[in-house]
């Protein structure tokens, strides 16, 4: 079971290095022209905070 364990450990190491070997990639390096467009179409580069709504009016 130890064996089986260490696998599973090494593979989500391996893993987790390849994601963000291209997270740095595909954001830094600007090679995905597409999705830079689309993270700021949606806003999720910015900051922006936007008010809470509040659906319920208190009395």
């Amino acid at each position: 079971m130890k064996k089986v364990e260490r696998i599973l450990i090494k593979i989500a190491i391996v893993q987790g290095c390849f994601l963000l070997l291209s997270q740095i990639f595909f954001h830094h390096y600007n090679s995905f022209p597409e999705l830079k467009e689309l993270l700021l179409y949606e806003g999720v580069n910015n900051e922006n905070y936007s008010e809470i709504l509040e659906a319920i009016q208190l009395p």
